[in-house]
């Protein structure tokens, strides 16, 4: 019933079903909850231990220190669904960091400058970006097939939220 228990299963049954981007940080974030957590007892974790993790790792990356929380509080919850403990979220009640969303606003000679420069279809899918308001990933996975009867099809990777966008 230690911390690196539940997370081995949370690697086998939780990680695989996320998104790849997703999956990636959560590996990084494993590693440095396995470092801190690792052999203790999931029941021995308290909210104490949860908000002196943030702090020091906030000491280097407050935004990072707020999804290692995240994720340890997901993988509690679990522990939970699972019956290796029946404690309280420790992660409950204990603040992260306040963050500040972006807000940059590319310009367009900035635009205009980058896709001037750039190889052509890397000007394409600034193009399509630009028209679409889709994501970069998304942008990139889209392909003639999924122009159909006067629309874009596009089912978004973050959310699976199904857009059709007019072609005029």
């Amino acid at each position: 019933r230690t911390f690196d228990a539940v997370a081995d299963r949370y690697v086998r049954e939780v990680i695989p079903g996320k998104a790849p981007r997703t999956r990636l940080d959560n590996i990084g974030e494993l590693d440095r909850l396995r470092s801190v957590f690792g052999k203790v007892l999931i029941d021995s974790i308290k909210p104490s231990h949860v908000r002196q993790h943030l702090d020091k790792r906030g000491e280097k990356a407050k935004a990072r220190a707020n999804r290692d929380k995240a994720l340890l509080s997901h993988i509690f919850n679990k522990a939970r669904e699972w019956g290796y403990t029946d404690a309280t979220n420790p992660c409950q009640g204990v603040k992260g960091f306040t963050e500040k969303g972006r807000d940059r606003y590319v310009t367009d000679s900035e635009f205009e400058a980058v896709h001037k420069a750039a190889h052509p279809t890397v000007a394409d899918a600034m193009e399509l970006a630009l028209l679409t308001g889709q994501r970069p990933a998304d942008v990139l996975k889209i392909q003639r097939t999924d122009i159909r009867d006067g629309a874009l099809w596009i089912t978004q990777n973050k959310t699976g939220t199904k857009r059709a966008i007019e072609v005029t």
